[in-house]
């Protein structure tokens, strides 16, 4: 039984589970309605995986990790736009100059939208110039931020409660959906497009004080919007491996 939940949103994500046991040769699969449903399902799965996996698979699994050795990470976000300054002087934090600066200098959600995310607008980015950098330099793969901790989605999301604050359409900058793009390109080169993504969104309304907190009655659907970002990052660009951070405070376990 599926409980269904109006999302008011295009794009929505509910994970269900049905055991089908010992099934044996050729089945029709029914969804069936007690009552008239305005609804589209977009995509479900039939899998033989359990839940575990043996050492043979997971080595399998992970032999291309392992022999491609050498990649190329890349932090780029709005917070690009500020340039490890705000109010005319260097943000404090060591290292925590520019992904960091939202945290490290208290700035407020609306803020950060206009003096960085709004203003941001890298007309420079040129993903053949960096596709083939890092494919001279040896890399075999390419991390990107698709959404660092200030929580701007740097590629043209259609998730539910993620969508507004995009660099397609929310701000100044009027180009092509940057990922795409460096996806379109590492595929063209030979260079496989991995995606960092957080769970910590400093500017999501289900969390607070920088991430430390979750409100309990909203981390279920802020679950669901986050997985549907990660189907969006493997099916629509592609992504060969997903990159996790933010993932250090208690409210959030590996589970």
């Amino acid at each position: 039984t599926i409980e269904l939940t109006p999302s008011g949103s295009k794009t929505i994500f509910r994970e269900q589970y049905a055991q089908i046991k010992s099934p044996e040769g050729v089945h029709d699969v029914f969804f069936v309605f007690s009552d008239e449903s305005d609804m589209n399902i977009d995509f479900f799965v039939f899998s033989p995986y359990t839940g575990t996996e043996s050492e043979e698979e997971k080595a399998d699994r992970m032999s291309w990790w392992r022999n491609d050795v050498y990649g190329m990470f890349i932090h780029f976000g709005a917070f690009s736009q500020l340039e490890g300054e705000y109010k005319g002087e260097k943000s404090v934090g060591g290292n925590k100059l520019a992904e960091w600066i939202m945290s490290n200098e208290n700035i407020s959600r609306e803020e950060y939208e206009e003096i960085a995310a709004r203003p941001f607008n890298p007309v420079q980015f040129d993903v053949e110039k960096i596709v083939s950098l890092a494919k001279a330099a040896g890399h075999k793969y390419i991390v990107f931020t698709t959404k660092h901790h200030e929580g701007f989605n740097m590629y043209d999301t259609g998730v539910k409660g993620f969508e507004d604050y995009k660099i397609t359409g929310f701000g100044e900058y009027k180009g092509e959906d940057p990922l795409k793009a460096l996806s379109e390109e590492c595929q063209k080169q030979g260079v496989d497009l991995c995606a960092y993504i957080t769970v910590m969104d400093w500017h999501d309304d289900s969390q607070s004080n920088y991430g430390k907190n979750v409100d309990p009655a909203k981390k279920a659907d802020f679950v669901s919007r986050y997985k549907a970002q990660l189907r969006e990052l493997v099916e629509i660009y592609g992504a060969k491996e997903l990159w996790f951070d933010g993932d250090w405070e208690s409210w959030w376990t590996k589970a």
